[in-house]
C-alpha cells in the first residue's frame, strides 16, 4: 500500500482567525482588526488567501517533499518512521474569500476551500505511507481512525446584526457546493501481511467508506456568526462560527463493513479519489459489499469555533489569548498566546506562539500596512520551518488586500 500525494496537494491555514476586538488601537486596520466589519461602509471590499499544512507526526521536509518531489526524501522519512508519536494526525486545509459590503447592513460573500484530515494510530499511517513490506508477518491495527477530504465553493450575503460600542454580531448565509468529496472511517481496522506478501488479511470493525463518484457531489447551505463584546476600553471578547453548514449529497453511496477480507496479488490506495475500493474485493465477497452499501442523502462538514480574549497591556501593546477547534475536537484543538504592537497609524504587528494536537507548534507573524483607502496583509504561521523543516510539524500563509471608504 502506499499513499497518493495528491490528497495532501492543495495546502491551507487552519486555526487562524481574524480578532474582532474593539478596542481602539486596531479601529483602523481591517485583517489585524475590526474596521471593516464595525464600520460597514457600502462599496468596502476585502479578499484573503490562506494555506496551511499541519500535523503532530509529519514533518515540514515531508509536505516540501508532497509539494515538489515524486518520492519522500530520506531523512524526512526517516524522522517520521523514527518519531514516537502514538497517533498520526494530519490537517490541510487552503481557502479563498472575499467579502463586498452593498449597504449599511448587508453584504455579499464568496468563498473557496479544502480540507484534507486524517487522524490514524501512527504504525498504520507509515503502513499507508510507505506499504506493507517492512510490517511482513504483523498485524498493523488502527482504532478510532477517520479520513476526510472535500472541496467547496460557497456564495452568500452577510448581514450586519448589531454594532454598537459594545456588542457587534455579524451574520453569513450561503450557497455551498461540493465539488470534492470522500470520506473513510473505521472503529478498528487491522492489516496483515503474510509471509513474503502472498496475501493481506484485512479484519474490518465499523469501517465505512465512502464510494468515489465524479461531478457534483452535494449542494446545500453553510452559514458563519462572529460577535464580539468589550466590557470596557481596555478588553474584548470575540468568537466565531466558520462553515457551520448542511448538504444534499448527490447519488452518494457508502460501504458499512464489519468483517474480514483476503487480497491476494492486489494493488489498494483506498485514500485515491480515482480508486474505488470495491473493485479490489474478488467476487466471492459480491454478496457482502452488495448488503454492505447504503445511501448517502446528507452530509455535514466540519466547521470552525474560535474563541478570544484580549486585554491592552500598554498604549501601543494589546494581548491576546485564543482557542480555536475544528469538527467539535474531531481534527483538532489549538490554543495560542498573541501581541499585537501598533507601530504607528499606518502599521501594525501581530506575533503568537501556539500549539495543537494536530498543528504541532506553531510561531505566527502578521502584519498589515494601510495606505489611503487600501490595506495590505501578509501572515506567515511556523517562521522556525525555514530553518528546521525535519524538526517541525507546520507551516502556513496568508495574504489579503481591502479597499476602505
Amino acid at each position: 500500500m502506499k499513499i497518493n500525494f495528491r490528497i495532501f496537494a492543495a495546502l491551507l491555514v487552519a486555526g487562524s482567525f481574524s480578532c474582532k476586538a474593539q478596542l481602539s488601537t486596531l479601529d483602523s486596520f481591517t485583517h489585524l482588526g475590526d474596521r471593516f466589519d464595525k464600520q460597514w461602509s457600502a462599496g468596502t471590499f476585502k479578499t484573503e488567501g490562506k494555506t496551511f499544512a499541519g500535523s503532530n507526526s509529519l514533518n515540514v521536509k515531508m509536505f516540501n517533499d508532497i509539494l515538489f518531489r515524486t518520492t519522500f526524501s530520506e531523512d524526512a522519512k526517516s524522522k517520521f518512521v523514527n518519531g514516537t508519536q502514538k497517533r498520526n494526525n494530519t490537517l490541510v486545509q487552503s481557502e479563498i474569500k472575499a467579502e463586498f459590503k452593498i449597504n449599511g447592513k448587508w453584504g455579499v460573500y464568496t468563498s473557496y476551500g479544502s480540507t484534507d484530515a486524517l487522524k490514524m494510530n501512527n504504525d498504520f499511517s507509515k503502513l499507508v505511507f510507505f506499504g506493507n513490506a517492512v510490517y511482513e508477518n504483523q498485524n498493523v491495527i488502527t482504532e478510532n481512525s477517520k479520513y476526510i477530504s472535500a472541496t467547496t465553493t460557497t456564495i452568500g450575503a452577510t448581514r450586519n446584526l448589531v454594532s454598537s460600542d459594545k456588542w457587534q454580531l455579524k451574520a453569513a448565509l450561503g450557497v455551498q457546493i461540493a465539488s470534492r468529496y470522500r470520506e473513510i472511517s473505521a472503529t478498528k481496522l487491522g492489516v496483515f501481511t503474510a509471509p513474503r506478501g502472498s496475501y493481506l488479511y484485512i479484519e474490518a470493525d465499523g469501517l465505512s467508506i465512502s464510494e468515489s463518484s465524479s461531478g457534483l457531489q452535494g449542494a446545500g447551505l453553510s452559514g458563519n456568526l462572529y460577535g464580539s463584546y468589550a466590557p470596557d476600553a481596555n478588553s474584548s471578547l470575540s468568537f466565531s462560527i466558520d462553515n457551520l453548514n448542511i448538504l444534499r449529497l448527490n447519488n452518494k453511496t457508502r460501504l458499512d463493513l464489519d468483517s474480514s477480507f483476503r487480497f491476494t496479488g492486489v494493488y489498494l490506495d483506498v485514500l485515491n479519489d480515482s480508486s474505488n475500493f470495491v473493485d479490489r474485493f474478488d467476487s466471492t465477497y459480491n454478496n457482502v459489499v452488495s448488503r454492505s452499501r447504503k445511501e448517502v442523502n446528507l452530509l455535514s462538514l466540519p466547521s470552525t469555533i474560535s474563541l478570544s480574549y484580549q486585554k491592552r497591556l500598554g498604549k501601543k501593546a494589546i494581548g491576546s489569548v485564543s482557542l480555536s477547534t475544528i469538527g467539535i475536537g474531531a481534527f483538532g484543538v489549538s490554543g495560542n498566546v498573541g501581541l499585537h504592537y501598533t507601530f504607528g497609524p499606518n502599521f501594525v504587528l501581530f506575533s503568537s506562539l501556539g500549539y495543537g494536537n494536530f498543528t504541532g507548534l506553531q510561531w505566527r507573524e502578521a502584519a498589515e500596512y494601510r495606505t489611503g483607502r487600501n490595506s495590505f496583509y501578509l501572515s506567515v504561521v511556523g517562521l522556525q520551518s525555514l530553518a528546521v523543516s525535519k524538526l517541525t510539524n507546520s507551516y502556513g500563509a496568508s495574504i489579503g488586500y481591502a479597499f476602505i471608504l
